[in-house]
């Protein structure tokens, strides 16, 4: 699934829930003027992206098997974790007394790691799904032009 699809999907989405109900001319799912059909491929597309940029463990908290998943261990002794950005720079994330920290900052669930990760230019590694494949992630482009 390409981000062109997705966004293809979603402007066919707005366009369609914004028609009025009484004129249907514009509406690219009417039966007498788009693909009905078409409907439910972008339903599915749009629910897919979804869920590639919203992992089901979101809320998930962070624990130390998960980290090794992600990022390498610097220092088994001190779980010690360390990541490194775009630039070369190092990030540390260690484990506190109630949470994980990185660079000094508390975190709890695994969305603050993916967001410290995401603004700083930090890949973590692939993580894998319950069925063992790679997740892949796709953001949603759903801005107006």
């Amino acid at each position: 699934m390409t981000p062109e699809k997705v966004r293809a999907a979603v402007d066919r989405m707005r366009k369609h829930l914004t028609c009025e109900p009484l004129d249907r001319t514009n509406d690219p799912y009417s039966p007498h003027t788009g693909d009905y059909d078409l409907q439910w491929v972008d339903l599915l597309t749009i629910r897919d992206a979804y869920f590639a940029e919203h992992p089901k463990d979101e809320n998930e908290p962070v624990t130390e098997e998960w980290l090794d998943v992600i990022a390498p261990r610097g220092d088994r002794l001190v779980n010690l974790w360390v990541l490194y950005d775009a630039r070369g720079c190092r990030h540390f994330m260690q484990q506190g007394h109630n949470c994980f920290y990185i660079d000094s900052q508390p975190v709890v669930h695994r969305w603050q790691v993916r967001q410290y990760a995401e603004v700083f230019g930090i890949e973590l590694n692939n993580e894998r799904a319950e069925d063992g494949r790679t997740e892949q992630r796709t953001k949603i482009d759903t801005r107006q032009d």
